[in-house]
């Protein structure tokens, strides 16, 4: 039964979609994370709300109690302290000699070199790094086949879930008004079979629209755009392994091997 459930997980796992999500409109820029059904937003970040302060109720001044006055104490004689006797100085102290700086082994005994077995030891000289040589950027050209391959490949595996643009165009002039409108459906058709070539569009929903009231041209735009974990590790094993050989080879001839 363990066997049956460790094998659902990994097919769910395997078919669980995984992308971003990006709108814009007037409110600004919204982008999320995909999980499956889950979405985690990222823009706008949410703002912290402070909490409000609690106010100090002020404290109650206590009255003072009305007690009565001590009366006056009476004066004390001044009491007359011993005059303290002096000490006498105290002796100086004596200070050690400084001793003498030590003299070096070599002025003390100059025939030390000739004692057999005392070698005196010479410092080594230092040595100065070397500068590494670099390698020849032409022993890579075989990889970069396999990356356009990879590139192509994860493209195909991508899945636009939605793509929504609508463009609201505005001018003073009615005339480049219609101008501009008829440019912009134009562009939109020369841009759309590229987009389908390139990618797997499953909704779209594509619009130009025309606002003689308004001042300026605004946009609206939305893309959901989604790629599957099997999908993702499926084309990353088939041409990883395909590199790791190029790889080997690359380093076989470095190494000076016969390469097939």
């Amino acid at each position: 039964m363990g066997w049956w459930i460790a094998l659902a997980i990994l097919v769910g796992l395997a078919i669980l979609p995984l992308g971003v999500s990006f709108k814009y409109n007037a409110a600004g820029i919204y982008l999320a994370v995909i999980a499956g059904p889950i979405r985690i937003k990222i823009l706008p970040a949410k703002k912290k709300e402070k909490k409000p302060k609690k106010e100090k109720k002020p404290r109650e001044e206590k009255k003072p109690e009305e007690t009565q006055a001590p009366a006056p104490a009476e004066p004390k004689p001044p009491v007359q302290e011993p005059p303290t006797p002096e000490k006498p100085p105290a002796p100086p102290v004596k200070q050690p000699p400084a001793e003498p700086p030590e003299t070096p082994l070599e002025e003390k005994y100059p025939n030390l070199d000739k004692i057999p077995g005392k070698i005196k030891k010479e410092p080594r000289p230092r040595e100065e790094p070397r500068e590494e040589a670099g390698g020849s950027w032409t022993d890579f050209l075989s990889l970069v086949p396999i990356v356009f391959d990879f590139l192509g490949d994860f493209r195909r595996k991508l899945r636009v879930n939605r793509l929504e643009l609508k463009l609201i165009m505005a001018s003073d002039d009615p005339c480049d008004l219609a101008i501009n409108y008829g440019r912009a459906w134009a562009a939109l058709g020369n841009l759309l079979p590229r987009l389908e070539r390139f990618l797997v569009i499953q909704k779209r929903d594509l619009e130009v629209e025309c606002d003689f009231e308004a001042s300026e041209t605004k946009v609206i735009a939305r893309l959901d755009l989604t790629i599957t974990l099997g999908r993702i590790l499926a084309a990353v094993f088939k041409f990883a392994f395909r590199a790791l050989m190029e790889f080997l080879k690359i380093m076989k001839k470095r190494k000076g091997g016969a390469v097939k």
